[in-house]
């Protein structure tokens, strides 16, 4: 029966599996997040693909799905539908393998395996890590080697606001203008990239992703998450609503926003507040609040702007940063962090974004400000660190200010 034996993380060295004259295989797979593949215990199941050298009228094997040998994985074992076995006078067997189940089935075209029109879902929580292996073995190698990679790039956003005297809140948090659909190939030729080639269409179509949170999330002077990763004590595994997105070129929104530029967009509001009385408060827009060790503040509405002057606790506006990324792309098996820095060495509360239809609605109109042009203060900076899934490295990019 054709099984498959896995190591518990990216380090292990390869084990082998020999089980006579029955196909085994042993994998690794790197670190990773959605519906986040961090090893081997959380890939559940995946699908073998396999081509006899040379190639035969039909498939060796033909998408079939690999399960967990035991209901605990206490072997470490995976195993076909059915059992399969070398076929007699053929000594080299190409494999291509996918997972998670039912994230796509590729198609065997050119001598090779590709998935056409691959698009990341529209909802974070829904998106999958999708990983990828490619070997060639021989039938006298003993255990198959299948080492995934992932295929997708990891993005998270947060953001801290660095001035105590100003509130932040945040309602939801997007990136705009993304490739919204690739085709991947698998390579034989291309081993320095892990097999992978990504193609897309001349014109792609451009999407926003993220998402809309059900409290507004108040910024404080330490990074929180917009679009980010939470830890699972339980588990000791990460899982949340970071983005899974297709490897592309990152080209920043233009100061004319007239490039179809990417751009981190967030729906907010920016209050300053400071001590004082509810007498001598003075203003319209004054909120009088006494919190709970009797001290009395003041908060100013500072965007959006106050419609007649009167302070509005549910009004909230659009605010963005045009961002770049290190080499100008997002990279396969890399995960990028944006921390954005509101009110910090200079910054400010970001610029108005071009229109965009696709923005939930909410975000109150602001006729005194420009796109392009800040809406409180000066421009939000920005720092992008860059992650292997298995390891990682810090790059800093210029600010944006």
């Amino acid at each position: 029966m054709l099984s498959m034996t896995f190591v518990s993380c990216s380090n292990d060295e390869l084990k082998e599996a020999y089980q006579g004259e029955k196909i085994t295989f042993t994998t690794k797979v790197g670190a990773s997040r959605a519906q986040v593949i961090n090893g081997v215990a959380d890939l559940e199941s995946f699908r073998v693909h396999a081509e006899m050298v040379p190639k035969g009228d039909t498939p060796f094997i033909d998408h079939k799905l690999a399960i967990k040998a035991s209901e605990d994985n206490s072997t470490g074992i995976y195993k076909l539908e059915s059992e399969i076995m070398w076929p007699d006078k053929v000594e080299e067997i190409e494999f291509w393998a996918y997972g998670p189940d039912k994230v796509g089935e590729p198609t065997h075209d050119g001598g090779t395996l590709h998935f056409s029109h691959f698009s990341p879902d529209k909802e974070p929580s829904e998106q999958k890590d999708l990983v990828v292996a490619y070997t060639k073995s021989k039938k006298t190698s003993g255990a198959v080697p299948l080492k995934f990679h992932h295929a997708l790039s990891q993005v998270e956003v947060r953001a801290k606001c660095g001035d105590g005297n100003k509130h932040v809140k945040i309602k939801s948090a997007w990136i705009a203008n993304l490739n919204s659909e690739g085709s991947l190939w698998y390579d034989s030729k291309a081993s320095e990239n892990n097999y992978m080639s990504w193609k897309f269409d001349s014109n792609p179509s451009k999407l926003l992703y993220g998402e809309s949170f059900s409290d507004a999330i108040q910024l404080s002077d330490t990074y929180q998450g917009l679009l980010a990763e939470y830890t699972n004590e339980e588990k000791g595994a990460k899982k949340g609503n970071s983005l899974m997105m297709l490897p592309q070129d990152i080209v920043a929104l233009n100061e004319d926003m007239d490039n179809k530029g990417v751009y981190i967009v967030m729906l907010c509001r920016i209050e300053s507040h400071h001590k004082g009385s509810y007498i001598n408060h003075g203003a319209t827009d004054d909120a009088f609040v006494q919190d709970a060790n009797d001290q009395s503040y003041h908060h100013h509405q500072l965007y959006p702007q106050p419609e007649g002057g009167a302070y509005d606790e549910d009004a909230y506006g659009y605010t963005c940063v045009p961002i770049t990324a290190p080499d100008g792309k997002w990279k396969s098996g890399k995960k990028y962090i944006y921390k954005l820095d509101f009110f910090y060495n200079g910054s400010g509360g970001g610029i108005l974004p071009p229109t965009d239809p696709e923005l939930p609605d909410g975000g109150k109109e602001t006729p005194d400000i420009e796109p392009g042009h800040p809406v409180v203060q000066e421009p939000i900076s920005f720092t992008v660190e860059v992650e292997e899934w298995t390891e990682a490295e810090d790059v800093e990019s210029p600010s944006m200010k």
